[in-house]
């Protein structure tokens, strides 16, 4: 899980490698939304706000 306050533009971006998460991941953002670029394996996080924005990804159960 990953928190932050968000400044500037304000997003966050993450490096969700296929290697590590082969079966996938679930995604809770709360507080914003995401996008994937599954070329670039990265998950960018967009505040809805100036409040706190808590992420979290987690691998698919098998």
């Amino acid at each position: 899980m990953s928190r932050y306050q968000p400044e500037g533009s304000g997003e966050a971006k993450f490096f969700v490698p296929v290697l590590q998460y082969p079966d996938g991941y679930s995604l809770s953002v709360d507080g914003g939304t995401a996008d994937y670029d599954a070329i670039a394996q990265k998950v960018t996080v967009t505040p809805e706000g100036t409040d706190e924005v808590v992420i979290s990804i987690s691998p698919v159960a098998e």
